[in-house]
């Protein structure tokens, strides 16, 4: 009976170290894990946080050259252009053109990398797809335009939109080349810093606003 007893302490034993040892194991995996996230909701709070702008950016160990095809670009005393990178809570993005419009994109953060693709759905919905303009109305419409010269307002907006759609003329293809990586991103005070295999990129945060109001 003696024997039965001991055994059973020590099975009761080693089952509570196999479990402390499994509690262990995972909270080891699970700390990293919750700093990953914790550290991810905190640079996103950053960006949000006002705009940046973009002080220098190098692209295959070339400065980059931000100038927007808008109709509005503000440069310092030295005549260079301030590039406005301005993050957004719903995970839009208007990065800065490169010898094209400023252009709309989605963001995220991932393993504290920043992804940063084009917002095609935007473009799309504005201008028409490359699908709608594939789509049998559509053709139809182009067909009935050869035939009649009259030219309908519909099939007039219809091809100039294909034409302004920037999807479709290729327009950001060169930038995204450079805005298209997954970027390696810190924040240090009020700068920002972004890093990838072809490009880095640096910004400060802009106080403008807040220089307005010293001294009030």
């Amino acid at each position: 009976m003696a024997v039965l007893v001991e055994q059973i302490r020590q099975f009761h034993f080693w089952e509570t170290v196999t479990l402390t040892f499994m509690i262990n194991w995972d909270m080891k995996r699970f700390i990293p894990l919750v700093f990953i996230i914790l550290l991810s909701c905190s640079l996103e709070r950053e960006l949000v946080k006002g705009n940046w702008i973009i002080f220098e950016g190098i692209y295959l160990n070339k400065n980059i050259e931000f100038k927007s095809t808008d109709l509005l670009q503000v440069a310092n005393a030295n005549g260079y252009i301030h590039a406005n990178l301005d993050f957004f809570e719903d995970g839009s993005v208007i990065l800065p053109g490169i010898s094209c419009s400023n252009i709309r994109a989605q963001w995220k953060i991932i393993d504290k990398r920043l992804i940063m693709v084009i917002d095609s759905a935007h473009y799309n919905n504005s201008y028409g797809s490359e699908k709608d303009y594939a789509s049998a109305e559509y053709s139809l419409l182009m067909k009935l335009d050869s035939l009649d010269k009259s030219d309908t307002a519909k099939q007039r907006m219809g091809r100039e939109f294909q034409q302004m759609n920037p999807l479709l003329t290729h327009e950001f293809d060169a930038a995204m080349d450079i805005y298209g990586n997954s970027f390696q991103i810190s924040i240090d005070g009020d700068n920002l810093f972004l890093k990838s295999e072809t490009t880095c990129l640096k910004a400060q945060k802009d106080r403008t606003i807040d220089r307005l109001f010293e001294g009030l």
